[in-house]
């Protein structure tokens, strides 16, 4: 089976048929097309009189916008402590995950058109690493991984730069 895609950064499509005949029973033809937009910024809400979930409780990690695990985490918390929820210290993204977000926001600010490459480069080699980095679960050597599989350069800039 041949597969023909195409990224264009902030879409994606796919096709995907075997070299076979339309008039053949088994010729396949897929084409899928997304779009999308993650928001890149905390929400700054301050209603005390909710709780915000998902995207509006800053559970999307700005660097990736990954936010599944933060998601399913934030979720669990709020379940095991649902008699208390107006006592409750507000779940976040762990503060080590939220100032290498901002060093790769700057990055991703500065240098869109590197991204792809950046990406790519995230998660060709220890790809293990790089989930647990996006899953706010990576240690000290995940953490060591992931920065040295980045282009030095313009990462040691955004780190200086930091707002």
């Amino acid at each position: 089976m041949e597969h023909l895609c195409e990224n264009h950064f902030s879409s994606f499509s796919c096709e995907a048929s075997t070299s076979s005949k339309l008039s053949d029973p088994y010729f396949l033809v897929v084409t899928y097309s997304e779009q999308g937009a993650i928001p890149l910024f905390y929400n700054q809400s301050s209603n005390t009189n909710s709780v915000q979930i998902g995207g509006a409780g800053n559970m999307v990690r700005l660097s990736t916008g990954y936010a599944f695990l933060n998601i399913q985490a934030h979720s669990k918390y709020l379940v095991r402590n649902l008699e208390n929820l107006t006592l409750l210290k507000k779940y976040t993204i762990p503060k080590k995950y939220q100032y290498f977000d901002k060093i790769f926001f700057n990055v991703l600010k500065k240098h869109p058109n590197r991204m792809p490459e950046i990406f790519v480069r995230f998660f060709k080699s220890f790809s293990n690493s790089a989930i647990r980095f996006m899953s706010n679960k990576s240690g000290i050597i995940d953490d060591l991984l992931t920065i040295a599989k980045m282009p030095k350069w313009i990462f040691i800039k955004a780190f200086f730069n930091n707002e």
